[in-house]
This record gives structure tokens, C-alpha cells and sequence, in this order.
């Protein structure tokens, strides 16, 4: 009993790492989907703008939010990379602290969100 009791604390420290590394991999992946989308309409009004004749300045300045739309896009996927790969060096670091942690929902939640997005 003695020595399940000092496990229970690092197996618990682990699942609660786990849990936290992957919901930050689950809402950057959504910020990522969620820039890209941005920039898809951004580029569609340009479209829009150029199509319709409108003003050059407002040309430019439509120019300008798709370039600063572009640079989140990357910075939000550099981030995205950055937090898969802590999570992968987490569940890697895992699978050897025994069943108690790899048959946890927070496991099987970490392995989902470090597959490839549908």
C-alpha cells in the first residue's frame, strides 16, 4: 500500500499535465482553423473590392489586413507546432508510468489530439 500511495501523486501530476498540454493543443489548433478562415474572407473581399472598382486606398488597406492575417496564420502555427511537440514528449513520457496512466481518459485524450485533423 505504501508504495501505491507514492505513485498516486506523480500518476495524478502526470494525467493533469497531460490534460493541460492537450486542451492547449485543441484551442490552438482551433485558433490556427480559425485565422485561416479569417484570411479566406478577407481575400474573398478583396476580390470583391477590386471586382466592384472601388477606391485604391481601400484596396490597400484590405491588402494590408490580409498580410497582417497571413503573419497570424504563421504565428499561430508555429505555436500549434511547438505545443504538439510538448504533447508528444508528455504521452511518450507517459506510456512508461504504467496502465493507471495510459488506459486514463486524459491519455486517450492527449493520443486524439495529436492525430492527424480529419
Amino acid at each position: 500500500r505504501a508504495i501505491s500511495s507514492l505513485h498516486s501523486p506523480r500518476m495524478a501530476d502526470t494525467k493533469k499535465q497531460l490534460k493541460i498540454a492537450t486542451g492547449a493543443v485543441n484551442r490552438t489548433r482551433k485558433e490556427v482553423n480559425s485565422y485561416k478562415k479569417e484570411a479566406d474572407k478577407l481575400k474573398d473581399k478583396l476580390e470583391a473590392l477590386k471586382a466592384s472598382g472601388a477606391d485604391e486606398h481601400d484596396v490597400r488597406k484590405q491588402e494590408e489586413l490580409i498580410a497582417e492575417s497571413a503573419s497570424m496564420v504563421t504565428d499561430s502555427e508555429r505555436r500549434l507546432e511547438t505545443v504538439v511537440d510538448e504533447l508528444q514528449q508528455q504521452v511518450t513520457a507517459a506510456s512508461g508510468e504504467g496502465e493507471d496512466v495510459t488506459s486514463s481518459e486524459e491519455y486517450t485524450n492527449a493520443q486524439a489530439a495529436l492525430a492527424p485533423p480529419q
